[in-house]
């Protein structure tokens, strides 16, 4: 999905005041994060493995037994039972026998889908750092929740290619009740695709939220800063990605002042704006300070 052009940061004024002195934007561990929901809901694979068992054992037969072409290196676990097959073909036994003799063993397939889930889990630490955008630029909601009450501001970024900005690489989040799905388990049994499927995992966990949060509208840019004691890190950020600062309708005339002149002291070409109320909608106009 291509990433939008603009990207928006609510924030207090306090926030923005530190973000313009510092030109940093802070990362932070998931831990920190307003919905406590973050990074606990794993998906599933369906059918799950536990399902999939007889078409497994099934598709690995006719491997075995060549009556079905390999299209793709097979996983660790199944290019073992494949080698036992073809031994024991190799000593005379049908394909329906060794079938009725498999489906009687309980094969240890679930430890499969937990280690994937391990290898995961293994990343969800302090080292994680995540900042949010939104893709509105004005949604009163996210005034109210992020921006202080209406007292804030809110932040427009840009990427820019040739100084190779991080913005362009910012992913979309989904918003659904359902439980992630990972698709069947059957290809994962099969193939040596752990890679795809850590990948997929990753995407679910990090970048799936339930559908009352779908007003934030969010992207989200994810790092990792190991050894790192505390549960944040501020980045810095280049003068020309920041494009304008919009003003909430209700900020403090003091906190207004020092915003306007810190803009205009080291980031010229940065626009302003101010939110304004006006027959019962909040309407984005230009500033001039």
């Amino acid at each position: 999905m291509k990433v939008p052009s603009r990207l928006y940061k609510y924030m207090s004024a306090n926030t923005a005041i530190l973000v313009l002195k510092s030109q940093k934007l802070r990362w932070s561990c998931p831990s920190l994060f307003n919905d406590i929901n973050e990074l606990q809901r794993m998906p599933v694979f369906k059918p799950s493995i536990k399902a999939c068992k007889d078409d497994y054992l099934k598709t690995l037969l006719n491997f075995a037994y060549e009556e079905l072409p390999l299209a793709k290196p097979l996983s660790p676990d199944s290019k073992f039972l494949v080698s036992l097959m073809q031994m024991t073909k190799g000593q005379g036994v049908d394909k329906d026998t060794l079938y009725r003799d498999l489906s009687s063993f309980e094969l240890n397939l679930s430890s499969l889908e937990d280690n994937l889930y391990k290898e995961t889990e293994r990343y969800n630490n302090g080292d994680l750092r995540i900042i949010c955008l939104s893709e509105d630029h004005n949604n009163e909601v996210m005034w109210a929740h992020y921006g202080d009450n209406h007292t804030g501001c809110m932040f427009e970024f840009k990427h820019i290619e040739n100084l190779d900005t991080p913005f362009q690489m910012a992913k979309k989040v989904t918003y659904t009740d359902r439980t992630p799905n990972l698709g069947s388990a059957l290809d994962f049994l099969l193939y040596d695709e752990c890679q795809e499927l850590l990948v997929k995992t990753a995407d679910a966990i990090y970048y799936t939220k339930t559908a009352k949060w779908e007003y934030e509208k969010e992207w989200r840019l994810m790092t990792r800063c190991h050894g790192e004691d505390k549960r944040f890190s501020d980045f810095e950020f280049y003068k020309e990605e920041l494009m304008s600062v919009t003003f909430s309708a209700r900020i403090a005339a003091e906190d207004l002042t020092d915003l306007v002149n810190l803009i205009t002291t080291h980031f010229p070409q940065c626009k302003m704006y101010r939110v304004q109320p006006i027959r019962g909608k909040i309407v984005r106009i230009e500033f001039d300070g």
